[in-house]
């Protein structure tokens, strides 16, 4: 290690600061669990009496008290499931995953004609999106993450990613990444003997252990089409049963999750009508599977602004003055995706 302007310090090739930034209390997992559960859960059942009709300890309230809990733990298992890498990926399965917990929950209720309170039911889902997206807003999109990096293969790539410290190692020891959150590689790569030990005593370790590629998609959104992948026939013809099977597991969970979207979605749509003028869908056409044109509907984020160069107004940017307050809002969630579940069960 030596020191380098600037007062920072390189090892290898890469440079980091010398002392680690505490992380966040925000970005903690068992505060999120911890605000999920109270948010979604216990805020709900407070409010009954003051805010919400009901009494606290009636056999409904108790019943949507524990139905909460339950959704919140399902949604915060489903996440930890799914969200591997950090990044952009993070956004794509929050809503999915808490839709899947109070989905479930409902179902339960239905099926078991338990007595429930919908509108404390409906409460906590709202709630615990909103807490959950406006945690990754304000706390883990500005997160500078530390992760350190195995010298092999096409690490350069990451170089040209911002928001992290890529801490580049010139040993096999773990005792160098102590500092970092994360340890990355190219597992492609033909890695010596003895760093080949050190990500399998990395793992072992529990310390986290990222292929380069994965992790340089879910950082930059950018997926990299190395080449076309046979099946398990040695053909590029899909298994069909597959193919059904998934959508019809697609038309279910939509059908399922279709009454806890709408009042969402009604909530939204009158949100743009206020706004701005105009209807509250943005319709495309678009190819679709065997190259069927399909009409893909969104929220409309943008003011309808006619545009002397059509290709200019087919294309945004982050900051293109055409985007609307609750249209950049929706965008940063990714709820002007939800009127798609209408594809959905359109087969």
């Amino acid at each position: 290690m030596r020191p380098s302007t600037g007062g920072r310090y390189e090892i290898g090739a890469m440079k980091h600061d010398q002392v680690r930034a505490p992380s966040s209390l925000l970005v903690r997992k068992r505060f999120q669990f911890a605000g999920a559960l109270f948010i979604g859960a216990w805020l709900p059942w407070f409010a009954r009496g003051p805010l919400l009709p009901g009494e606290l300890f009636e056999a409904a309230s108790l019943n949507t008290l524990a139905g909460n809990a339950v959704a919140v733990i399902l949604a915060f298992w489903t996440r930890l499931s799914i969200e591997t890498y950090p990044g952009i990926r993070r956004s794509y399965v929050i809503f999915p995953s808490a839709l899947t917990g109070h989905g479930v929950t409902l179902v339960w209720f239905v099926l078991t004609r338990f007595p429930y309170d919908r509108l404390a039911l409906l409460a906590g889902f709202v709630l615990h999106v909103l807490f959950l997206y406006t945690l990754y807003i304000f706390a883990e999109r500005h997160l500078r993450r530390r992760i350190a990096v195995v010298p092999f293969g096409s690490v350069e790539r990451l170089n040209q990613i911002p928001g992290v410290d890529w801490v580049r190692l010139s040993r096999p020891r773990l005792h160098d990444a102590r500092k970092c959150d994360a340890i990355v590689a190219d597992f492609s790569s033909d890695l010596p003997d003895e760093w080949e030990a050190f990500l399998a005593d990395a793992a072992l370790a529990g310390r986290i252990v990222y292929q380069v590629k994965q992790l340089s998609e879910s950082l930059t959104g950018l997926v990299e089409l190395e080449h076309l992948s046979e099946n398990s026939f040695g053909s590029l013809l899909p298994a069909r049963g597959y193919f059904h099977l998934k959508s019809l597991a697609d038309f279910m969970f939509a059908l399922l999750v279709l009454p806890i979207a709408l009042p969402l979605m009604a909530v939204i749509a009158i949100a743009i009508r206020l706004e701005s003028r105009g209807g509250a869908l943005f319709k495309q056409k678009r190819v679709g599977h065997a190259g069927r044109e399909i009409t893909v509907y969104k929220f409309r984020t943008m003011l309808d602004i006619p545009a002397e160069d059509a290709r200019r107004a087919a294309m945004t940017s982050d900051d293109d003055e055409r985007i609307t307050k609750v249209g950049r809002w929706l965008r940063k969630t990714r709820l002007d995706e939800l009127p798609q579940i209408f594809n959905i069960l359109k087969w």
